[in-house]
């Protein structure tokens, strides 16, 4: 009968759909179980970080997503304490369970004004013109490298002027949960007050527009997390950390920690070293660089003497390795050499040496 097929055609036209819905969702299996195979897997928070930082690097998605093994949720909560911030940071993140010890995570991207800036530094990306602090820092930036930086100028010199441009203008700041812009280069640049990553960002922005390949490195220092930079010069890489060249409640510009390698740079510093760059050598570090290293009683007299009248600041720093005799005797001759009674100094150990800065 005419009811009897139209049921037919109705179950016939049901089997049809549901075989295509079957079809269709076995495909969307088959391909998100590829895709996962597809993806890296990270077994730490470090892991995880790196992936992250390779991706930003490479490309500027708006998400990322890769496999996770053995680490919890509350440390991917503080995965913005790891990742280089110049390429962006992350918003939010989305846990797929996938089985006890695997699960698939997606981070969503988030740009902030170094990111901006960095991104059209570095590969002429314009700057959205709605982005005001963008714009602001990233003028900024071009009015600090356009002073400072003067015709015929090493890399080398470019670094150190705009390593001292930063150290003199920036103070360390409190790290307010509320004041985004401290850990910013906005906030070491604009506002003048910043933590280490603020720093870190800053001098990352002035060397890329200055020409000189840097990168970021996430460690600990003084029993806290902490950022710096490595700056490649010559072809080798060394570590440059200005938040310690600029001493709290100190009022100076110091050098104990621009241009020096791994092994002297690890006395206070740690960091997963297989996820960084090498710097072996110190043949670029400040001290050695500017002939600033006394081996003899005799070398420190001559060379503190020389800085003393020579230079225009409030303070000098003078380097001194292997000198085995009282310290307090080499600073005695060095002020009768410059006919004062008393000079007041603090010392800056090092792996290899001590360095001295002296306050007039």
């Amino acid at each position: 009968s005419i009811l009897d097929s139209l049921v037919k055609l109705i179950l016939i036209a049901a089997i049809i759909a549901a075989t295509i819905f079957l079809g269709i969702k076995t495909h969307e299996i088959y391909r998100n179980k590829m895709l996962e195979k597809s993806l890296k897997t990270a077994h730490s928070i470090e892991e995880v970080a790196e992936l992250i930082n390779s991706m930003l690097s490479e490309s500027s998605p708006d998400s990322i997503s890769i496999m996770v093994e053995g680490v919890s949720e509350s440390e991917l909560e503080d995965i913005n304490r790891y990742i280089s911030t110049t390429s962006g940071s992350i918003e939010s993140f989305e846990i797929t369970k996938n089985n006890k010890k695997r699960n698939k995570v997606k981070f969503i991207i988030r740009k902030n004004e170094t990111t901006y800036v960095y991104d059209c530094l570095k590969n002429g990306t314009p700057i959205p013109g709605n982005n005001e602090m963008a714009i602001i820092l990233y003028n900024k930036i071009k009015e600090i490298t356009g002073t400072v930086i003067k015709r015929g100028m090493t890399d080398y010199q470019k670094e150190l002027a705009l390593h001292d441009y930063l150290v003199s203008n920036c103070t360390y700041g409190f790290g307010s949960p509320d004041d985004e812009n401290e850990f910013r280069a906005y906030g070491a640049l604009i506002d003048c007050e910043a933590v280490c990553s603020g720093y870190t960002e800053a001098m990352t922005l002035l060397l890329t527009d200055a020409g000189i390949k840097s990168e970021i490195v996430i460690g600990d220092a003084g029993n806290e997390h902490h950022a710096w930079n490595m700056v490649y010069l010559n072809d080798k890489w060394y570590h440059l950390d200005a938040t310690w060249d600029d001493p709290k409640g100190m009022n100076i510009i110091s050098h104990a920690y621009f241009n020096i390698s791994d092994d002297e740079i690890s006395k206070d510093h740690s960091w997963i070293k297989d996820h960084t760059r090498t710097a072996a050598d110190d043949d670029m570090e400040y001290f050695n660089h500017s002939g600033l290293v006394a081996r003899t009683p005799e070398e420190l007299t001559i060379i503190a003497t020389n800085c003393y009248r020579n230079t225009t600041s409030d303070f000098f720093e003078v380097a001194i390795s292997d000198i085995e005799s009282d310290l307090s005797e080499c600073i005695n001759d060095f002020m009768n050499a410059i006919g004062k009674y008393t000079i007041s100094y603090s010392i800056i150990e090092r792996t290899n040496f001590k360095i001295l800065i002296f306050y007039k």
